[in-house]
C-alpha cells in the first residue's frame, strides 16, 4: 500500500481485535443482506443469463437458446461454470420462470466476491487514513444497497469488481516499491483478474505501462541502476504474459465442445476475424477457443449496440452521461458526499494511491461510457463504487477526529442505515432522493437498475392470494386486476414501449415492490369505451 504523502508503504501495527470485530461485523452485515434477501427472490434473469448459461459451458445441460443467448449478453466467463457446478439443476417451464428447488449454493461466489471487495476496501483505506478509514469504508460497503442487491446475483458483475480491485491494488503496492516479490504478486493478481470479467484486460497493458514508467523513474532518480530498472519492468512484463497465458488456458478449460459448437453456428467464429484480437489466426492457435469466443461475442454485442433508457428517451448506443446519472441516482447521498469529502482529503494530503484509485476509476468510467455502449445498468460501475468506498472510508479517517466531525459522520452513517434498511430487502431498486426514492426511480432507469425479474415470486405469490383473476405482465389490453414489473411497464426498448401505452394510461393502485406496480384497470378501457 502507498502512504498518504510519500508514496512508500505504510508500516502500521497489525489490526488490533477492535478493528478485526468491526471487519468482522461489517461482514456479517453485508452477507446477512443478501443471503436472507435472496430468499425472498425469483431466480429468472440471471438464472437465464447466468446460471443456465454456465450449465451449457459446464457440460451439464445441453444447448438450448434459453441457455446460451446469441447476442454475446452471456459471454464465458470462468467463473460462471463454476456457479452452475454448485446449485442443483435447473429446469425451464413454458414462461420462461425457473423453477429451481435451491440456488443460494450457487449464489456463494459472488456473496464471497463481495466480502473480499469489502476487505480489499477496508485494507486500502486503512492504509491511507489509519484504523477509523478502514472502520468508514468497511461500513459505508456494508450499507450500500446496490452493492448488496447484486452480491446475490449469479452473474459477473462483483466477482468482477473484485479482480478489478485486487490488481488495482496490487499494481499499486508494486508500484511504491518494486520489489521481485511485489512484481511477482502483481503479476499473479492481474492474471487472475482474466478469471473473473473481460473489461479486467485492461490491467495487461496498464500494469505492464505502469509499472515500465516506474522502474524508468527509478533509474533516473538513482534508486536503481538502468539494468536493474530494464530487468525489473521487462521480467514483469513476460510475468505477466505467462502468467496470465496459464491462467486463462486453466480457466477456460473443461468448457463444452457443444457450446463452442453452437458458437460458431451463431456465426461467431466468423465474426473473430472482424472483432476479436488484433491477430485472430494467432490468438486461435495459442488461446482457448472458448476465451477468442468471449472476445468475439463482447464485440458483435458492442457492434448491435443494447436498447438503453435514460429519462424516458431510448438508445441503442447509449448516452455519455448516462453512467454519470445512474451513480448521482442509485448511490446513497451520504455514500456520495463522504466520497467526495474522501477526495479532498486525499488531494490534500498528496495521497498517491487517492490519486492512483482516481485515476484508475476515471479510466474505467470514460471506456465504458464513451468507448463502450451497452449502457443497462449501474453494476457495470461497481469497480468505481468500490473506489468511493474507500473514498468514504478516508473521509471518515480525516472528519471523525473531533466532536463536531464524529456528529457529522454518526448523521451521515445513520442516513445510509435507514437508507438500507427501509430498502430491504429490495436493495437492487434503490434510488436515492435525487430521483425521487426508490419508487419514482423507474422514470429515471430501468433494466437492471430496477428489474431483473428478480420480482416473479412476490407477483405470482400475491396473485394466488386474490379473490379474483389478475393478470401478470400483460403486454396487450385486459381488463380487471394488474400487477406488472417495472421493465414491461416502461418497456425496455421503444418498441416495448408503445405496447404497453395503454398501461401507462392509469395510475397504480398498489406496489409491491419499488419494481412492481398494481393496476385496477376498467373494463371500458378494453372495450374502447374509454
Amino acid at each position: 500500500m502507498l502512504s498518504p504523502s510519500s508514496g512508500e508503504p505504510l508500516r502500521r501495527r497489525v489490526p488490533r481485535l477492535h478493528e478485526i470485530a468491526w471487519l468482522i461485523a461489517c461482514v456479517a452485515a453485508l452477507v446477512g443482506q443478501a443471503w436472507f434477501g435472496q430468499a425472498t427472490k425469483s431466480p429468472n434473469a440471471d438464472v437465464i443469463y447466468h446460471y443456465t448459461f454456465g450449465e451449457t459451458l459446464a457440460g451439464i445441460r445441453g444447448y438450448d437458446r434459453h441457455s446460451l443467448p446469441g447476442d454475446g449478453t452471456a459471454p464465458f466467463c470462468a467463473l460462471v461454470p463454476l456457479a452452475a457446478r454448485l446449485g442443483p439443476p435447473a429446469e425451464p417451464v413454458v414462461t420462461d420462470v425457473y423453477t429451481i428447488p435451491n440456488l443460494a449454493w450457487a449464489r456463494l461466489p459472488g456473496i464471497a466476491a463481495a466480502m473480499l471487495v469489502l476487505v480489499l476496501a477496508w485494507a486500502a483505506a486503512r492504509a491511507i487514513a489509519g484504523p477509523l478509514a478502514g472502520a468508514g469504508a468497511a461500513a459505508v460497503a456494508a450499507l450500500t444497497p446496490d452493492f448488496i442487491g447484486h452480491a446475490r446475483f449469479i452473474g459477473t458483475d462483483v466477482a468482477g469488481t473484485l479482480g478489478w480491485l485486487a490488481a488495482l491494488l496490487a499494481i499499486a503496492a508494486a508500484l511504491a516499491r518494486p520489489t521481485w516479490g511485489r512484481l511477482a504478486l502483481a503479476a499473479a493478481v492481474i492474471a487472475l483478474a482474466q478469471w473473473t470479467k473481460l473489461v479486467n484486460a485492461v490491467w495487461l497493458p496498464l500494469g505492464v505501462v505502469a509499472v515500465g514508467v516506474r522502474c524508468v523513474v527509478a533509474a533516473h532518480r538513482g534508486e536503481c541502476t538502468r539494468g536493474g530498472a530494464v530487468t525489473r519492468g521487462v521480467g514483469f512484463a513476460v510475468a505477466v504474459g505467462a502468467l496470465t497465458f496459464a491462467a486463462i488456458h486453466a480457466g477456460y478449460a473443461g468448457i463444452s465442445a457443444d457450446a463452442e459448437r453452437v458458437y460458431y453456428e451463431d456465426g461467431f467464429d466468423n465474426a473473430i476475424d472482424t472483432f476479436g484480437p488484433p491477430f485472430p489466426r494467432v490468438a486461435n492457435a495459442i488461446l482457448p477457443r472458448a476465451y477468442v469466443l468471449t472476445i468475439a461475442a463482447g464485440g458483435v454485442h458492442r457492434n448491435a449496440g443494447h436498447a438503453s433508457y435514460l429519462n424516458g428517451d431510448y438508445s441503442r448506443n447509449g448516452w455519455p452521461h448516462y453512467f454519470a446519472v445512474a451513480l448521482a441516482v442509485k448511490m446513497p447521498i451520504a455514500l456520495l458526499v463522504l466520497a467526495a469529502a474522501g477526495v479532498v482529503v486525499g488531494i490534500v494530503r498528496r495521497s498517491r494511491l487517492v490519486w492512483w484509485l482516481l485515476g484508475c476509476a476515471a479510466l474505467h468510467f470514460a471506456l465504458l461510457s464513451f468507448v463502450g455502449n451497452v449502457h443497462i445498468g449501474v453494476r457495470h460501475m461497481l469497480p468505481v463504487i468500490a473506489v468511493l468506498f474507500v473514498l468514504a472510508g478516508v473521509a471518515v479517517g480525516a472528519i471523525a477526529r473531533s466532536r463536531v466531525g464524529i456528529g457529522l459522520v454518526t448523521a451521515l452513517g445513520a442516513w445510509l442505515v435507514v437508507d438500507v434498511a427501509r430498502i430491504y430487502p429490495h436493495h437492487a431498486e434503490y434510488f436515492n432522493a435525487f430521483a425521487g426514492g426508490p419508487y419514482e426511480g423507474w422514470r429515471t432507469l430501468i433494466d437492471s437498475n430496477v428489474d431483473w425479474a428478480q420480482d416473479r415470486r412476490l407477483m405470482r405469490e400475491w396473485a394466488e392470494a386474490q379473490r379474483g383473476p389478475v393478470a401478470i405482465d400483460p403486454i396487450e389490453p385486459v381488463a380487471g386486476t394488474v400487477v406488472v414489473r417495472a421493465n414491461v411497464l416502461v418497456g425496455v426498448d421503444a418498441d416495448a414501449h408503445a405496447k404497453t401505452a395503454w398501461l401507462r394510461a392509469f395510475e397504480p393502485v398498489d406496489r409491491l415492490s419499488p419494481g412492481v406496480f398494481v393496476f385496477d384497470v376498467p373494463a371500458s378501457a378494453v372495450s374502447g369505451d374509454r
